[in-house]
């Protein structure tokens, strides 16, 4: 029984940074499935840092939808309010 609380805590903790990631990307005009499109596409290529072994912060920073948009300007969108 352990386990399911688990998986459906970890479901739900994916379940809203997926929400906060879309609603980050139209709240800056950038369209979404092109955005995590590339994004799930450039993961596993970043290189990480070998003390903690997750990805260096000066690769993640270009990926945050605002700085993405600006080498993207293709996938630009405006959304209705």
């Amino acid at each position: 029984m352990c386990g399911i609380g688990k998986d459906f805590n970890f479901r739900d903790k994916l379940r809203y940074f997926c929400k906060r990631l879309i609603a980050s990307c139209k709240s800056n005009g950038v369209e979404p499935f092109a955005y995590l499109h590339d994004l799930f596409s450039k993961i596993p290529t970043l290189s990480l840092d070998e003390k903690t072994g997750t990805p260096r912060t000066k690769h993640l920073i270009p990926l945050l939808p605002d700085q993405w948009l600006k080498t993207h300007p293709q996938t630009k969108r405006t959304y209705a309010r």
